[in-house]
Formats: structure tokens, C-alpha cells, sequence
């Protein structure tokens, strides 16, 4: 699995959470930030994937893509 550094953790993070707030402004849907880092980066994660929690999405980014955090 891929490995990234917690700058671009938190970047693609605070990334989503402005798209996030545009659309909840503007009444649409914004797709699960677990989701979204599957989908950007073709991560093969599938617990990432069924994730509805934002907060603990960006917990298991740094798990187990985080670099230094993961086993592999």
C-alpha cells in the first residue's frame, strides 16, 4: 500500500473538509473523505472505503498509509 506523509494527509484533509463545506452550503452531497482518498489515490482499502466517519477515516489514512504508522 502506499505510504504518505502526514503533510499530505493533512493537506488532502483540510482539502476535503473545504469541498465538504462548499457543498453542505450550497445543499450538496459530499462523498465520505475515506472514499475520496480511495478514489484519488486507488488505494485497495476497503474498511477506508466503507468509512462514514470523517474522523476516523483521516485516523485509519494515518494507520495505514501514514508514513512510519503502517506495518508494511
Amino acid at each position: 500500500m502506499p505510504n504518505f506523509s502526514l503533510e499530505l494527509i493533512q493537506t488532502e484533509y483540510k482539502s476535503w473538509q473545504n469541498m465538504k463545506q462548499a457543498l453542505d452550503n450550497s445543499k450538496g452531497n459530499c462523498t465520505p473523505f475515506g472514499r475520496y482518498m480511495v478514489d484519488k489515490y486507488s488505494l485497495k482499502n476497503t474498511e477506508l472505503l466503507e468509512e462514514q466517519d470523517s474522523n476516523m477515516a483521516l485516523l485509519r489514512v494515518i494507520r495505514d498509509h501514514g508514513e512510519g504508522f503502517n506495518k508494511g
